[in-house]
């Protein structure tokens, strides 16, 4: 959904928007003083239904973008700006009627009520940027002999995938530097498939300048997880993990990578900077897979589709308190020592946080990226406007009567999403439940 779209939506459920088109009109021509909207001409009205609109050009300059409108001419559509002369003249464009508040305050309304929604993340912990692949852009990692991208069409978790594809032997994609001990032992994973070619997945020791242990390849279009588990050789202090292939022209797709933790040290564990209150964590889950692959040189990897969960217990295995004065604010702290397994969190995420850029008040596409159902979104940001308009003026019955009735749609969205299946031995009867005989 993109942000214009969901303000058009807002306009509509508020019954702020004026006349027959929802509000949103082509104008035919702007002077200085008024803007021309043969979308609004009626010849029944009396002109005096703009009075006290508000006109929002979306796509005019930040200063000529909002004037409250005067009584208007009903028969050529011609609406008066009531406040200070636009800048200059227009011809097509995009004008928008609304009653009731500002289209400044409608915007500040909707980012306030959009930082207010949350939606469940799951996310995979590593020690390394980027290690969920969910950027936009593989700015986090390095390339030799390979392109990088992201893919949106080839992904196992999330949103992305990271896309190496080789332009010579060998190519690869580096992850962030991790410090490690000589002599621990250190376990990493990840989860990739090859669309073309052999992937592989290395741990590499940036000190020694070698790879430590033999790597895993894999060669399948299904998504596979690799795991490794390595000791740290002497004289190394420095590792990365490597997103890899063989040839050039292989092309492998990376969904997300898990560690890499020292297994008796690191008992605290960075989590993404969004999750910033303590109130936001809801667990800390460890993954096990229960299927498993053979890799070309006979390696065994999990099958990653048949991921499952095992919920860590709070309070008595991990705590999570933010501390956002320190150096490493935002930190699990593990009471036992990190699995041989990935590690995942669960909490919850501001939708704001998910928009793809920094929404204007313009007519620009900002794309908004959540997960929440595009409807659910609407309502919940439609009532926020509504209680907003009522709170200004309680006379306005209007607002409040179309609040209430947002409310009891969301109500029942809501419901609608909480049902849970009845229990496969009952049986649904037109009079209520009854059990199987």
């Amino acid at each position: 959904m993109l942000w214009e779209a969901l303000r058009h939506s807002v306009l509509l459920e508020t019954g702020m928007a004026f006349g027959p088109l929802n509000g949103v009109y082509p104008s035919s021509s702007r002077s200085t003083s008024a803007i021309i909207i043969p979308g609004v001409a009626n010849a029944s009205w009396s002109g005096m239904e703009t009075a006290q609109l508000w006109i929002f050009l979306p796509n005019a300059a930040t200063a000529d973008r909002e004037r409250p409108a005067g009584v208007f001419n009903p028969t050529t559509g011609s609406i008066p700006n009531e406040g200070k002369v636009w800048s200059g003249t227009a011809g097509i464009e995009q004008a928008e009627l609304q009653k009731w508040i500002s289209p400044t305050e409608l915007f500040n309304v909707m980012v306030s009520a959009f930082m207010e929604i949350d939606q469940t993340e799951l996310h995979p912990l590593g020690a390394f940027e980027d290690n969920d692949c969910n950027a936009s852009t593989a700015g986090a990692w390095s390339a030799v002999n390979a392109n990088l991208n992201k893919s949106t069409s080839k992904v196992r978790t999330g949103r992305r995938s990271l896309r190496v594809t080789l332009t010579g032997a060998g190519g690869y994609a580096s992850g962030g530097v991790v410090t490690v001990t000589p002599g621990k032992q250190v376990y990493a994973s990840a989860t990739f498939l090859a669309d073309v070619g052999t992937g592989r997945f290395v741990i590499y020791d940036l000190d020694n300048n070698a790879e430590i242990g033999d790597g895993i390849s894999y060669n399948g279009e299904r998504f596979a997880h690799a795991e490794l588990l390595v000791t740290v050789p002497s004289g190394c202090e420095r590792i990365e993990v490597r997103a890899a292939g063989v040839n050039s022209g292989d092309d492998i797709y990376f969904d997300h990578f898990s560690g890499p933790w020292v297994l008796d040290g690191d008992f605290n564990i960075a989590v993404p900077s969004t999750l910033n209150e303590s109130w936001r964590f809801r667990k800390l889950r460890e993954a096990r897979y229960s299927g498993t692959i053979t890799g070309p040189n006979g390696e065994s990897l999990k099958d990653a589709r048949t991921r499952q969960f095992q919920d860590w217990a709070q309070k008595q295995d991990v705590n999570f308190i933010p501390l956002p004065s320190d150096a490493n604010p935002y930190e699990l702290q593990l009471t036992k020592p990190p699995p041989q397994n990935d590690l995942w969190i669960e909490y919850l995420r501001s939708a704001y946080d998910m928009l793809s850029t920094v929404p204007a008040n313009t007519a620009d596409d900002e794309t908004i990226e959540t997960d929440l159902p595009d409807q659910e979104v609407i309502l919940k940001v439609s009532l926020a406007v509504c209680d907003y308009i009522v709170s200004k003026d309680p006379t306005n019955n209007e607002a409040r009567l179309n609040g209430g009735r947002i409310e009891k749609k969301l109500a029942n969205l809501t419901a609608a999403k909480e049902v849970d299946l009845a229990p496969q031995d009952t049986v649904v009867y037109r009079g209520g439940l009854g059990r199987r005989v």
